[in-house]
């Protein structure tokens, strides 16, 4: 794809063309092996977390629907998540209806009904206090993931977010009790106008498999499993006019796309996909011009920010929890796309499969250097992981690990073509079975034998006939309007 793709490395500030290719698994580091170290390195680092977690496991608290209370600037976020994540159950959304998501939420959070949200620093107090004797160990998680992004778990119950330093005042060296609204009566009034809008649109055609911009020429659909696993910890995003979710005037049209592969627990996937989309267009809130350059660099701070406030709420709970992240922004002719961690985005451009993401992985050479340069290790345990724990070198959350992963994401903006059929990003339990090109022959046969609709439960079905032992999320994106046609011989 000569002059059509550039990328940009938060971390590195290099710029490369990702290969197609599939990498070869890499060879034990044997270093780890030689006769005199003492004790076990990974159960060493094993009985850390433990420490960290307070010997506690996933019991299905660490979810942010469990929220009591929100920080005001991330009521907003939250939502807009609720209210878009309940009316969309239904199916697709008009136009009318991401406006009046956005009104909802604006209403509630107005100086009239805000002052209602409000708690009081009493009621802050006393919900610390409850949370604080119902906090109890839940028992030893399981710490074997011979091939996973898994690691000991955390929960802490209920979760608190923490308030943010923009919006905490300072009163006698205490933070103020205006920090905090009450997010179960937040969810609770959304729900009741989220209620009454289905209601009244209950005759509204809807198509609950197709995400449209006609604007854009973009169709997505999204299918996702549990797998063999005990656990669901994969989130993921599609945002097909975010702009009137939003209120993005001044902006070009859009459409967002995001996936979230989350480790130990699932909230720190479930809060990236309610706040980095936010983050990113929150760069734009100061007036902020429109402009590619602009673009890569929200999307870069959007990554960071979201990573700094979700490893404050893990920080205040006691929990460890993280996520890759992968994000695509389609912008007129442009594709935007960023990731941490292996979560991945190929397109399809005339039949050949081009991979979009950079995989963070330990055992690359970029990555293994920056970890032993702040003093960790690369250790082969089922395969190549950060301290012996986690594979992945790049996510957001894992703040047991803070400055060995980091959140820097891999940015790349590639100009659309008229070539270009679909675009498929999935978690890695569907690239570790399946290869890019395979991938995308078989969506494309799908889509021919029976329709886009189809395309992606059928990847995702043909992930578990592979034998995945992951969970998998698939979402597929067309960005054409005309249909697929069979590859001449």
């Amino acid at each position: 794809m000569p002059n059509s793709y550039s990328s940009y490395d938060g971390e590195e500030g290099t710029s490369s063309l990702a290969s197609p290719q599939m990498c070869p698994p890499a060879e034990p580091d044997k270093r780890f092996k030689k006769p005199g170290i003492p004790g076990d390195l990974r159960e060493r680092s094993l009985a850390m977390y433990k420490s960290i977690n307070n010997l506690t496991a996933v019991v299905g608290k660490t979810e942010l629907n469990s929220l009591r209370r929100v920080p005001l600037n991330g009521a907003r976020a939250v939502g807009l998540d609720f209210a878009y994540s309940d009316l969309s159950l239904s199916g697709s959304l008009t136009d009318e209806e991401y406006t009046d998501i956005r009104g909802i939420v604006d209403d509630l959070l107005s100086n009239d009904n805000l002052q209602k949200l409000l708690l009081t620093r009493e009621q802050v107090e006393a919900q610390e206090k409850e949370e604080r004797a119902s906090s109890t160990p839940a028992g030893p998680a399981d710490a074997a993931a011979s091939s996973s992004n898994e690691s000991i778990t955390s929960t802490a119950s209920p979760v608190v977010l923490p308030p943010s330093p923009s919006i905490t005042e300072e009163k006698n060296g205490a933070e103020s009790s205006t920090s905090y609204i009450d997010c179960v009566s937040f969810r609770s009034q959304i729900k009741s106008r989220t209620d009454k809008l289905k209601l009244e649109r209950k005759g509204v055609h809807r198509d609950s498999a197709k995400h449209v911009n006609p604007e854009l020429s973009t169709e997505a659909n999204a299918f996702a499993t549990q797998g063999m696993r005990r656990h669901m910890e994969d989130q993921n995003l599609i945002l097909a006019k975010p702009n009137l979710l939003f209120n993005l005037n001044r902006a070009p049209v859009q459409a967002y796309y995001g996936i979230y592969d989350g480790h130990s627990g699932k909230l720190a996937a479930e809060y990236a996909r309610t706040h980095l989309h936010s983050n990113i267009f929150d760069e734009f809130s100061t007036g902020l011009a429109w402009s590619e350059e602009n673009l890569v660099a929200a999307l870069q701070k959007g990554y960071l920010r979201t990573n700094v406030e979700f490893n404050q709420l893990a920080g205040k709970n006691s929990i460890n929890s993280g996520t890759t992240a992968a994000s695509i922004i389609v912008w007129g002719d442009k594709l935007f796309v960023a990731n941490v961690g292996d979560s991945e985005v190929v397109i399809s451009r005339g039949g050949v499969a081009t991979v979009l993401t950079h995989s963070h992985l330990p055992d690359k050479p970029e990555e293994k250097e920056r970890i032993q340069r702040l003093g960790g290790i690369v250790v082969h345990y089922g395969t190549w992981r950060v301290n012996g724990l986690l594979s992945v070198s790049r996510s957001i959350g894992d703040n047991g690990l803070d400055k060995l992963v980091i959140a820097d994401p891999y940015v790349a903006v590639v100009e659309r073509t008229k070539e270009d059929e679909f675009l498929i990003m999935a978690t890695d339990g569907l690239w570790d079975v399946i290869k890019y090109q395979e991938a995308c022959e078989f969506v494309r046969k799908t889509v021919l034998e029976s329709g886009r609709e189809a395309a992606s439960r059928a990847l995702v079905d043909e992930g578990i006939r592979r034998k995945t032992t992951d969970n998998i999320t698939a979402v597929i994106i067309f960005l054409s309007d005309e249909p697929l046609q069979p590859l001449q011989e």
